[in-house]
This record gives C-alpha cells, structure tokens and sequence, in this order.
C-alpha cells in the first residue's frame, strides 16, 4: 500500500514549513541495472559534542506522517538495505553512528528492511496503532457494523433531523477543496484540540493546526498539491447551512487515508463527527477506486467498528562502534528512568495511551 510520504508532495510540503529552514533531506536512488529499485530519504544530523553522525528516514511525526522508503515490485529488502548502508558513509563523508526511523508500520519497507538483517544492534518500541477498514465488497472482511453501532447511528441520525436542515457533502474540486480546508481549520481551533494537553488523556490537546504555523502551511499545501492531482476528498456535514464537521481525506492508488477530523462541540450531542466518519466508510462502499479506509490514529471510540490494525514501532540501530553503542546504552538507560518516572507520577506510557 502507498502511503502519503511515498510521494513527493508531502515532502515538499514537508520542507516548505515555516520552520523548515536548516532542514536537510538526501534523497538517495538505488538502480538495479537500469531499473530504479528504491528511494531512501535521508536526514541527517550530526551530534559535534559527541562526534556522531545520525542517520534517519525523516518527517515529523506531529504530523500524522508514516516514514518509509520507496521500494519497487519483486526487489529484495535485504539486498537493497545492505547496499544503502554500504553507501550512507558518502552523504557525509564519514561513518554513520544511529539510524533512527520514529513511528513507521510494522510492515514498512523500511521495517522489512531493518529486520531482514542483524549487522548492528537494534532497540524497536512498540508505540499504538494505525487502524484501517477493508471497504472493497470482494474482500476479506469488508466493512460490517455490528448491531449496536447501527442502532446508535439510527439514534444519532435522528438526532440530526431533528435539529434542521442537514446535508452530508464531498468536495473534490482544487478551488472548493481549498475553501473546505479554511473551514476545517476554523472549527478545529474552537474545540477540545486548541485546549493545553495534560497529558493523561486518550487524545492530543493544543494539536489544532491553525495554533501553529508551521503545521498549518504544512497540510495547506498537502491539501493544494494532492487537490491538484484530483487526489483530495473533503468531507463535511452541514447543518442549516453551516459546516459541523468537516474531515481531509487523500485517496492514493486505493487506499483512502483521513488525515484529520474537526467537529462543532457546540453540537456535541448530534455526533456530527461520528456521523461524518461512518458516511465516508459507507461513501468508499460505493466507490470502485478505493478499497481500504486507513486512519493514522486509533481511538478507543472506534472499537465499535471492529477495526483492522497496524503496529507502529520505532527504531534505533546502533553501529558496532564503541561511540555508537555508547550512545545507544546512554538512550537505553534514558528510556527507562523515563518510564519509571512516569510511572510514579501516575502518567499512562506511550503504549498504553
């Protein structure tokens, strides 16, 4: 499956942020022959107080971004990772010391990639899900609601009615895609997401795109330069006239991805945001170029739907050098007082949350 960071838009939004500037990405191609094989992006960071050199396949993961690389049909993971990091040394000029790739899928490029060998010593982290619904009728599993969800969309729907003139819309055109995205950004900024994260809850408080610039020129221009493909689908629910809720969703070559989601908490009660998610399942149930539905996030509200998941995880691989295993000692021992203080404080670890 392809995901957003597989094409170059992303990563040219990726490097337009505000805050972009200093950030640097290699693209290294392997060729097969005449074949291009693969793509690595690269970034690269150079730690001078402890004369280290670290390598990661970049993004940022505030960004609901997946990290991978870019493999072509019928290659070898092994052989294609063993070349790449026999040629690392030449984007800086010296060895490498850390190669860190922060929340990818478990079944990744990258990830087959990096257990298909066993030359360095490797630390994985085990950090959610990213849950998916198969949509295409001839597959296996394909999207069933079980009884109690489509009674509680019944009572919601009713709910709706019941409060005006309501209206379910999908906007795919550049220019309208645009004015959806602006509309998007409004009603996020005035719900539970511009609010200060505590820190012990289930979801990302203060994560509204339009608090922080960087974030906000981010997905503007993923939003103008998938629209432009004709690859940007928005999804709102209108009550009276007016939008309360609005979700960005890019189909990729059958994959259907939702970004992000914002609701009117003022109309809470109606579950306008559960009620647009279930219309966008039912919409791909219909649409001959979409055969999964895929969420970067997985929230305990969606137990209900009975999703597929992926496992995130994070890696760290350490080179046999003493500076580089060092290091990785030093990250060790970090991660666990880290634990144990959250631990003690009462805070929920990044697994459980």
């Amino acid at each position: 499956h392809a995901n957003p960071s597989h094409f170059p838009q992303w990563y040219r939004a990726f490097l337009r942020r505000p805050d972009a500037r200093g950030t640097r990405v290699e693209f290294l191609a392997i060729h097969n022959g005449e074949a291009l094989a693969a793509v690595f992006p690269v970034g690269v960071e150079r730690f001078r107080r402890f004369n280290l050199v670290q390598l990661s396949i970049p993004i940022n993961i505030e960004i609901n971004s997946v990290p991978d690389i870019v493999v072509g049909a019928n290659q070898d993971h092994r052989e294609l990772f063993e070349f790449f990091l026999r040629s690392a040394k030449t984007i800086e000029g010296f060895k490498w010391h850390v190669l860190v790739v922060k929340k990818t899928l478990a079944d990744s490029h990258i990830s087959k990639c990096i257990t298909s060998v066993n030359r360095f010593t490797t630390t994985q982290s085990f950090l959610g899900h990213s849950c998916y619904f198969n949509v295409g009728g001839s597959q296996e599993g394909a999207l069933e609601l079980p009884k109690k969800v489509k009674a509680r969309l019944r009572n919601a729907k009713n709910r709706l009615h019941s409060a005006g003139a309501s209206e379910f819309e999908v906007v795919d055109d550049p220019a309208a895609v645009m004015e959806a995205f602006s509309a998007f950004a409004e009603l996020e900024v005035t719900g539970w997401k511009a609010q200060a994260d505590h820190g012990k809850s289930d979801y990302n408080h203060g994560q509204a795109i339009a608090l922080n610039a960087s974030k906000h020129g981010f997905y503007r221009d993923v939003v103008s330069a998938f629209a432009e493909r004709g690859d940007v689908e928005m999804f709102k629910l209108n009550l009276n006239g007016r939008p309360i809720a609005v979700l960005i969703a890019v189909v990729l070559r059958g994959d259907c991805y939702l970004l992000r989601t914002a609701y009117d908490e003022g109309h809470a009660r109606l579950s306008p945001g559960v009620l647009l998610f279930d219309f966008v399942l039912q919409h791909n149930l219909d649409n001959p170029k979409v055969t999964t539905v895929t969420l970067f996030s997985d929230f305990r509200w969606m137990d209900a739907w009975h999703p597929l998941r992926h496992d995130y995880v994070s890696y760290h691989c350490f080179n046999t050098t003493i500076a580089s295993l060092s290091f990785g000692t030093a990250r060790l021992v970090r991660g666990a007082m880290g634990s144990v203080y959250r631990r003690l404080r009462g805070e929920p670890l990044a697994s459980e949350r």
